[in-house]
């Protein structure tokens, strides 16, 4: 492969300091340039670094779980995990790493009981830290709602690293059949769609060890039944 402007006399890229230099062994390399070209290289120096030619910071996005079966159907009136934990690795999470877990699945209430639905993101199993959580749910009193599609969505942030390292995360969850008994309570149940609905706060979490990921479901009664079909996590960076 050779330059318009410099002509490789060998085999191999030269690279390190000065790599410029050791193109051109001849003296007056420089000066035999086109000026629009000198006055690029000449002009780079005056900026400071953070204005200078630099590679790109690209790294790739990737799925890193998601099972291939049904999560078990969550009946009783219990926090339970809506798929099976996934273990984030010793040291994985970063500074400015981000993570976002999607899930969704059928969810069924009741007319005269629907209870109340909660969603939340935890880092160490079902009684882990809880990374976020939304607002109490509530379902359709006047009417029961059966197999229908809901979603939820999490994005977790890590902004320090260690035992008390921290996290900043958030969610949005699309429940049917809220209960819209009046304008009134549509509007509430309406907003509770942002996780969570307080302001938003990094919490304590510990990056050094291995930690399971879990998304779960709470229904504060047990008449109603939530089953997760697909949970797709991915790593954004």
């Amino acid at each position: 492969m050779r330059s318009l402007y410099f002509p490789f006399l060998r085999k191999t890229i030269p690279s390190g300091p000065r790599v410029l230099s050791t193109w051109m062994p001849e003296e007056g390399w420089f000066d035999k340039l086109p000026d629009h070209i000198k006055y690029n290289l000449e002009k780079a120096a005056e900026y400071p670094s953070w204005q200078q030619p630099r590679g790109s910071g690209l790294g790739w996005e990737e799925v890193i779980y998601t099972p291939v079966s049904d999560g078990t159907a969550i009946t009783s009136a219990t926090e339970a995990i809506m798929v099976p934990d996934f273990s984030i690795p010793a040291g994985y999470m970063t500074p400015g790493k981000i993570l976002k877990y999607t899930l969704a699945g059928r969810v069924s209430t009741v007319i005269t009981t629907p209870g109340v639905i909660t969603l939340a993101l935890r880092w160490g199993g079902v009684g882990g830290v809880v990374l976020a959580t939304s607002g109490g749910f509530i379902p359709d009193v006047t009417a029961a709602s059966t197999n229908l599609t809901f979603m939820v969505e999490w994005w977790t942030q890590c902004r320090t690293v260690g035992t008390a390292g921290t996290f900043m995360t958030f969610g949005r969850v699309e429940m049917p059949d809220a209960n819209d008994a009046d304008i009134t309570n549509f509007v509430i149940e309406y907003n509770k769609r942002m996780a969570p609905t307080a302001t938003m706060a990094a919490v304590s979490v510990d990056t050094t060890i291995d930690k399971l990921l879990s998304a779960t479901y709470d229904q504060s009664v047990a008449t109603g039944t939530c089953t997760t079909h697909i949970a797709i996590l991915e790593a954004c960076n």
